[in-house]
């Protein structure tokens, strides 16, 4: 799933307004169970000074107890995830593309709307405290979730 995200303007990145926001599924030729939610975010390089993509990946790949990757694996039952993966996955010239990856166990593909509102629930959580900082959360990409 690719989107802006909530509030500022559109990035000029490599995707069309109708490429964005949309849902796009695929039947593998192998059998993966994978969701990856993806958004565009400003180049990489807008992010130096906060290290906000790097602090973003390493909140939400963390798998310490209460962490998005502990609920998905370890805390509901049954697990709905093995693994939770997130980062920065490609760069343009103009923009880059955030990504979180979470391999779904059989139950995690069944409930995979379920597992995005947990990670958008993160995301969330992660833009809150970030604004409760003393920086007040400026340096956090503002079209991340």
């Amino acid at each position: 799933q690719s989107g802006s995200g909530h509030g500022g303007a559109a990035l000029a990145g490599p995707f069309t307004a109708a490429q964005r926001g949309g849902l796009l599924t695929m039947e593998p030729v192998r059998e993966a169970r994978m969701l990856r939610l993806l958004w565009e975010v400003e180049k990489e390089e807008a992010y130096v000074q906060s290290r906000a993509t790097r602090l973003a990946s390493a909140v939400l790949g963390s798998e310490v107890e209460g962490s998005l990757h502990w609920l998905l694996t370890r805390h509901l039952r049954p697990p709905l995830a093995t693994s939770v993966s997130a980062g920065v996955s490609y760069s343009f010239s103009d923009s880059s593309l955030f990504s979180v990856a979470v391999s779904l166990t059989p139950e995690g593909l069944a409930r995979h709307e379920e597992v995005s509102e947990l990670v958008y629930g993160a995301i969330h959580l992660l833009r809150e405290t970030a604004a409760a900082a003393p920086s007040g959360g400026g340096g956090f990409p503002p079209h991340l979730g």
